[in-house]
């Protein structure tokens, strides 16, 4: 039996009856006409207080009836990609089995067999997708992009793994192409800590950055002893995982936090500019008396890379270092599209202390994320020419702590349509270690300073924002800006 549908008409209606209803107060004995509002209220909230419940129980059904269609249809996905695991099985079998004189000739049926398994991969994939890519009526319209994304997540996959080459016998594991240097990775939870684990996992040695000591060894002490991805076939077990203390809310700290990796280090291969804050509670600020987002996201992670930059660009010329593998990434948002007109940046007043509105916080957090994506243009522009490469990205709606300061009905609903924190993390290996891309600017035909979207592919970011670092010089701007303000520490 279809559940009771909760009817506003009659809420309407109740309050209209009793606004006519009170109108006959006078006419009544003035001893009556308490007695009579307690009546008329009691019997109006009675009504509304039925209604109410009528509606939970509505939205209950509805969220109860999504969670069933999701499951269902990650279900279906899951069985997919075992389906995908034992195909990459076979295909290592067969490569195992192979027995060519050469190198050259090894390539090269690596490359047939690989390509020829891939495709068929891919077929399917598509063949499932499109046979889903419909919604059930009167649920959100982006439930059917939950097939996209997951098609999106396998290429990120098949795009970030490679075969290797080095003779038959190692032809037998896939694998990153570097993990012999060092990687940094800012902050120890959600995408970051996701993306610091694939690393370990993966032989890397990987420096994780961050504020408080206690939780980043709360989380080394995690990644230490959780398994590697189920359809990981490099024999792991050689990862290295080290504390940088960092606070971006501080700037004191980061020449201290750069100057003590330095110490330690004589290359850096990779290093993601992850952490940050969201929307934190009005007029939060930075030890220097920046916007918190302003100092967090922006000034931070430009002071920090700063210093980072002269050994990027040793390792760049370091024998062994593959062409285009040394990357400097910045994890922008999908938010850098609220960022104030036209360039994304106000240049009048970047803090926006004058700012007070409602949506102030959001806007405040779109311009700190659009220079991000600035920074990352902008660095490539500048070193380029050196093969330094620097790479933006929107990791993708995920369920991390960077809602904490939302309200908690923003954070229920987001809670049902986010995407697990180690789908960030395939959107920041992608931008790391994805070989389609050389140091010619974006501009000039090439990939350097471009944007990378959910969950690995390149993409476009706002129009507005690219238009003004292709056409109006803001990146060498907003470059300035920050070194100005900088000066002090630098």
């Amino acid at each position: 039996m279809a559940a009771p549908q909760p009817d506003f008409t009659v809420l309407s209606e109740s309050l209209i009856t009793a606004g006519q209803q009170i109108e006959l107060l006078p006419n009544l004995p003035a001893m009556n006409q308490e007695r009579y509002l307690r009546d008329q209220f009691t019997a109006l909230r009675q009504g509304m207080d039925e209604q109410f419940r009528l509606l939970r129980v509505e939205l209950d059904t509805r969220f109860e009836h999504l969670r069933v269609e999701l499951d269902a249809r990650f279900e279906q996905v899951d069985a997919r990609f075992e389906q995908v695991n034992t195909r990459f099985e076979q295909v290592n079998t067969r490569l195992g089995n192979l027995e060519l004189s050469t190198k050259a000739e090894a390539r090269n049926q690596t490359a047939r067999v690989f390509n020829s398994h891939v495709t068929s991969i891919e077929t399917q994939l598509h063949a499932l997708y499109n046979q889903q890519n419909e919604a059930p009526a009167g649920f959100p319209e982006n439930l059917a992009a939950v097939t996209r994304l997951h098609d999106n997540a396998i290429t990120a996959l098949l795009n970030a793994y490679d075969l290797a080459t080095d003779g038959t016998v190692a032809m037998k594991k896939r694998r990153f192409r570097f993990f012999i240097g060092a990687s940094l990775v800012t902050g120890a939870s959600g995408c970051g800590y996701e993306t610091a684990k694939a690393l370990y996992n993966l032989n890397g040695r990987v420096y994780i950055a961050g504020r408080s000591e206690k939780n980043a060894e709360v989380a080394i002490a995690e990644i230490r002893n959780s398994p590697p991805a189920t359809d990981q076939i490099v024999q792991g077990g050689k990862g290295e995982l080290f504390f940088l203390h960092l606070d971006l809310a501080d700037l004191s700290t980061d020449r201290t936090s750069a100057e003590e990796f330095l110490s330690k280090e004589d290359r850096l291969d990779v290093i993601w500019h992850n952490a940050g804050v969201m929307v934190p509670p009005p007029r939060s600020e930075t030890k220097q008396g920046y916007d918190l987002q302003f100092g967090t996201n922006v000034l931070g992670p430009f002071l920090f890379q700063h210093f980072l930059t002269p050994l990027c660009l040793k390792t760049v010329q370091m024998p062994g270092v593959q062409r285009n593998a040394t990357r400097v990434i910045f994890v922008s948002s999908v938010g850098h599209h609220l960022s104030p007109k036209p360039d994304g940046v106000n240049w009048d007043d970047l803090n926006m202390k004058s700012m007070t509105s409602a949506s102030a916080n959001g806007m405040k957090y779109g311009q700190s994320k659009a220079m991000n994506v600035m920074h990352a243009h902008e660095l490539a522009r500048r070193y380029s020419s050196q093969g330094l490469v620097s790479i933006s990205l929107h990791p993708g709606a995920l369920r991390t702590n960077l809602r904490r300061s939302l309200p908690w009905l923003v954070n229920y609903i987001l809670t049902w349509i986010h995407y697990p924190a180690h789908f960030g993390a395939l959107t920041e290996l992608y931008a790391g270690f994805n070989q389609d891309v050389d140091s010619r600017m974006l501009e000039d035909g090439g990939r350097n300073g471009a944007y990378i979207l959910p969950w690995g592919r390149f993409g476009d970011g706002s129009p507005r924002v690219f238009e003004g670092l292709t056409q109006r010089q803001t990146g060498e701007k907003v470059w300035s800006v920050c070194e100005e303000l900088l000066k002090e520490y630098m």
